[in-house]
């Protein structure tokens, strides 16, 4: 297990989701969430799923950094259990 802990691709583990976090915040917000508001028209009408898109995107993002966390805990925990 130490081996695997050394290699270079235990780093791309750890690091990969927050590189997809990043990816996922910016087409949320800049691609999909502007979409949905052209879509639906929600500057000028009260469609009812207009008041849903801030819960979705805070969701995700309440997502998102509780993942992040959860994967650096395991990360560090990883790293204090198999140090030299």
């Amino acid at each position: 297990m130490q081996s695997l802990i050394q290699e270079k691709a235990f780093l791309w583990l750890t690091f990969l989701p927050s590189a997809v976090f990043v990816l996922a915040k910016v087409i949320w917000f800049f691609i999909l969430v502007p979409l949905v508001r052209y879509v639906f028209s929600c500057h000028i009408s009260s469609f009812f799923g207009c008041a849903l898109i801030p819960l979705f995107a805070n969701w995700l993002v309440l997502f998102c950094v509780y993942w992040q966390i959860l994967l650096m805990y395991l990360a560090l925990r990883f790293f204090i259990s198999f140090r030299d």
